[in-house]
């Protein structure tokens, strides 16, 4: 394997050009979430880490963790000797990509907002 499938591999990264992300698909799953995370206590939770289990035990948290890690440097720019030519056209990925990130950092304040006393809304002793 060559050093970039095996860059690929160790840090994998969305693709700004996929459909899902070139025509905005993921909207209704942050739309859904935006929702999820007004219900009161709801965004305590998500960013627990779980009572059972332990740190590897799966959470909403750990989720969102691998999403954003995923998401960083999506649209990575690479540097170019002045010896190189100039890039001829635009590569319209930055648009699939700035795109998500205004999406993914919409939920933001949603995540943040939450207290202490915040009442859990799942009941764990089931």
């Amino acid at each position: 394997r060559n050093l970039i499938e095996r860059s690929a591999m160790l840090n994998p990264k969305l693709d700004p050009t996929h459909n899902a992300l070139a025509h905005r698909r993921y909207s209704v799953c942050i739309s859904d979430l935006k929702c999820v995370l007004n219900v009161d206590g709801m965004a305590r939770h998500f960013a627990s880490v779980p009572c059972k289990g332990g740190v590897n035990a799966p959470s909403a948290l750990n989720a969102w963790i691998k999403t954003l890690s995923l998401a960083q440097n999506m649209d990575g720019q690479c540097w170019k000797d002045y010896s190189q030519p100039h890039v001829e056209r635009e590569n319209s990925a930055w648009v699939g990509a700035f795109n998500t990130s205004i999406s993914l950092g919409s939920l933001y304040e949603r995540l943040l907002k939450w207290d202490d006393t915040d009442p859990s809304p799942i009941n764990d002793s089931v």
